[in-house]
């Protein structure tokens, strides 16, 4: 497992230079977190780990970052993926005071940290923030409860082609030759993220590429046949 560049309590927020894309969740007032700094991670930075206190809720502008859960072994699954407008530690919302889960980024991240006591408040004002933000949690407790179905009745090779389909549909890109998976992701995320050993994802990938489902490099992965990927 990585480890953090910088600890968790000790990263310096940096203001962003350029004023980006505005923040995907609808407001009806101007909260505080407008004026906030955002903080900068980069690939392999941990947000933060399990035991560490539930605080805030981190907003996620741009880049994408993975939700995970540390197994027994000493491994990491992944849980969910993260992208702009998405939130991440929403479990500080409900009570929780120490994190159970893990946050990585898989990208550079902007996220802004939004303290529970001022997101709280925000809510009670502004129901349409307290509407997107029960759908975040809704949408990914769905495509949590998916892939348990999907790990408990398919085998590797279905959940490998049924993730690569779902990652392409949420971060692809489409280009002349098919939908590149506008993040980067290696043999061993796919691996966390459909439960599987990464020496099992790799000769799934270089079969599906020689049917002519996918191509990839050390940086990209391209669907080119989303079909053949769904049979």
């Amino acid at each position: 497992m990585s480890t953090v560049a910088v600890p968790f309590e000790a990263r310096r927020s940096r203001p962003i230079s350029d004023a980006s894309a505005p923040l995907a969740l609808p407001r009806a007032h101007q909260h505080p977190w407008d004026a906030a700094l955002p903080m900068e991670f980069q690939r392999g930075d941990y947000f933060f780990l399990p035991g560490d206190p539930a605080r805030s809720v981190f907003l996620i502008r741009s880049g994408t970052a993975r939700l995970g859960r540390l197994l027994d072994s000493g491994g990491e699954l992944t849980l969910d993926l993260a992208g702009p407008g998405e939130i991440v530690g929403e479990e500080a919302l409900f009570g929780v005071t120490q994190r159970v889960r893990l946050a990585q980024a898989l990208s550079g991240v902007t996220a802004i940290p939004l303290p529970v006591a001022m997101l709280f408040r925000s809510l009670e004002r502004d129901a349409g923030l307290a509407l997107a933000l029960t759908r975040i949690v809704w949408e990914r407790g769905r495509r949590l409860e998916g892939r348990a179905v999907e790990g408990t009745f398919t085998d590797c090779r279905r959940r490998l082609c049924r993730a690569l389909l779902d990652v392409g549909d949420r971060f692809g890109v489409d280009e002349p030759e098919g939908r590149r998976i506008a993040v980067r992701l290696t043999h061993e995320d796919l691996a966390r993220l459909i439960g599987a050993a990464r020496e099992t994802v790799t000769p799934l990938l270089v079969r599906l590429r020689r049917e002519g489902a996918i191509d990839y490099d050390r940086t990209r992965i391209l669907i080119r046949d989303p079909g053949r990927l769904a049979s």
